[in-house]
């Protein structure tokens, strides 16, 4: 199994990878700070499930899903976003 994770943020990937390794094996994590980049390993590489963050810096998280659902379309896709809970709460708009 393949899991692509997208995040301009290379701390936040950083993180997701210690976790992620310490997970069974038989997973291969992939970590992209580009969706471009993101996009064209999914392009030439089989990839399950796709974690994308909603605000990358290239494009939004649901164009880059997009993008790789039409070569990908059995890919388990979910974009991610912040939710803060701070006065003034936001969302992935």
């Amino acid at each position: 199994m393949t899991i692509l994770l997208v995040d301009s943020d290379k701390r936040a990937l950083d993180r997701e990878a210690q976790r992620l390794s310490r997970r069974q094996s038989g997973i291969v994590v992939v970590l992209h700070s580009s969706a471009a980049d993101a996009e064209k390993f999914a392009m030439h590489h089989d990839v399950d499930i796709v974690y994308v963050r909603e605000k990358l810096d290239e494009m939004s998280g649901q164009e880059l899903v997009r993008r790789i659902l039409r070569f990908r379309p059995t890919a388990e896709c979910h974009v991610l976003c912040l939710l803060y809970t701070s006065p003034s709460p936001r969302d992935c708009s």
